[in-house]
């Protein structure tokens, strides 16, 4: 045997997180890379046994003793193509509305030809796989986040995002939303091209939001996801504004409308705006998708920050999958989310990092400590109600898995899962009897190893 050949070989480290089982200290994992899969799961005295047998047909031991060991991490909800308008993040205005007149505006004017918008998302992909991201999530318009993670080497989940909110053109407008997944798909490159065929990216559809889509076009885009088995992600339930205008009126966000939409043919926008149905319908914006059945288990959520017991009672007897973005809700001025009240109603819950136009970062450890330490603050908030870094790494990893579909396949560190794997190194050894996964969170130095299927996207903390 010419071990040096093998695609099999050994990665210990000083804790590893499997995330659906116990920590392990000094553990190591089996990696094939000629599977892509993990082989092993080895407890401390484990690692010793294959360390001393000299016919285990492994290629090499990579030790990382400053590090802890986690699944690859996912982010439920972002949009890398706006990585580079980080300058909207210094945001002043009163609401999340004055913030997304910005982001139009700056997105035609910086990021207005397909090269540049590739570009910021590929930007945004390399950050994320830097911070130990296996997994995204993402909502574009014209697509560039897939082009972005593909190049990156990064898996994920990639919605087209669709708008309209003329009940009458909804077979019309699907058409078009069509037409632009096709020219994605029809002009990839190399890479996307390979990505879309291994299944490591996949192509979905991603209805904006209550107040942009109608629920003749939502409905039409839940059908085409549900035949082809694929998850659909929006936006819900994000700001006061937005649940003022479904359940009564709200002028800011119409102005806002107003100002973005394409004017209506036939009829004054202003005018057409009133005549919605859906608009002041004296419910809530998940009572609206409710009422409309446009709520199911292939749902993603993102935000639901304006949700009652009872909207959170719908997305539980629904299976929606909820994504929430801490950092991003703050900045915009929405609020902070708490995920308790989801988590006791047996809801599936990730964390997202929106975009770096309204998050300092891609970084999902930032964000998960930002969470609990926002909570603790809050001197209203019963302790009861915060998660421990346990639970915020299961939302990071095996949540965020199930979320998508793929808990089955990726997500935690079990044999014959995918070797999707993050290693952190620590600022500091952890203490006697500390948790890892708080030292994970508190103590982090920075993702120094990402492997996808067994290939190092990230190795020394640098891009391959």
């Amino acid at each position: 045997m010419n071990y040096s050949t093998s695609p099999r070989f050994l990665l210990t480290a000083a804790w590893v997180l499997p995330v659906t089982g116990a920590a392990i200290k000094g553990g190591g994992l089996i990696i094939d890379r000629a599977t892509g899969q993990i082989e092993a799961v080895l407890k401390a005295e484990d690692v010793d046994v294959v360390e001393k047998t000299t016919d285990n047909a492994l290629s090499y031991h990579l030790k990382l003793p400053n590090s802890v060991i986690t699944p690859g991490l996912f982010n439920l909800h972002t949009h890398l193509d706006y990585s580079n308008l980080a300058h909207l993040t210094d945001f002043t205005g009163e609401t999340m509305f004055d913030w997304l007149e910005g982001l139009v505006a700056q997105s035609r004017s910086q990021l207005g030809t397909p090269e540049i918008l590739i570009q910021s998302a590929l930007a945004g992909a390399q950050e994320a796989a830097l911070a130990g991201t296996s997994f995204v999530v993402d909502s574009t318009f014209m697509g560039a986040a897939a082009t972005g993670l593909a190049t990156t080497g990064i898996k994920g989940l990639v919605g087209l995002e669709l708008f309209g909110l003329d009940q009458d053109k909804a077979a019309l407008l699907f058409d078009m939303w069509q037409e632009r997944l096709a020219k994605l798909i029809g002009t990839a490159g190399s890479a996307l091209t390979e990505a879309l065929a291994a299944g490591r990216i996949r192509l979905t559809v991603a209805p904006h939001a209550p107040y942009t889509v109608s629920p003749a076009l939502w409905l039409k885009a839940g059908q085409w996801a549900r035949e082809r088995n694929l998850p659909l992600t929006c936006h819900l339930a994000e700001s006061d504004n937005e649940a003022n205008w479904i359940r009564d009126v709200d002028l800011r966000l119409e102005r806002y409308l107003l100002k973005v939409m394409p004017p209506h043919p036939d009829i004054d926008q202003a005018v057409f705006l009133q005549t919605l149905p859906w608009r002041g319908a004296s419910l809530s914006p998940t009572e609206h998708l409710a009422r409309h059945c446009l709520l199911d288990e292939g749902t993603i959520a993102a935000h639901c920050l304006k949700t009652s017991q009872t909207d959170i009672g719908l997305l539980a007897s629904h299976k929606v999958k909820v994504a929430l973005c801490p950092r991003s809700n703050v900045i915009l001025k929405n609020g902070l989310p708490t995920p308790a009240p989801f988590l006791q109603a047996g809801l599936t819950v990730g964390l997202g990092t929106d975009s770096k136009a309204s998050s300092p970062s891609l970084n999902l450890l930032e964000e998960g400590l930002y969470l609990r330490r926002q909570l603790l603050a809050n001197s209203s908030t019963d302790i009861g109600q915060v998660p421990d870094y346990q639970t915020i790494l299961r939302m990071l990893t095996i949540d965020g898995a199930r979320a998508v579909g793929l808990q089955s396949t990726t997500g935690s560190l079990e044999i014959g899962k995918a070797a999707d794997i993050a290693a952190f190194d620590l600022k500091r050894p952890v203490a006697e009897g500390e948790d890892p996964a708080a030292a994970l969170f508190e103590e982090t130095a920075g993702c120094r190893l990402l492997l996808i299927d067994g290939k190092a996207v990230v190795s020394d903390g640098r891009l391959v």
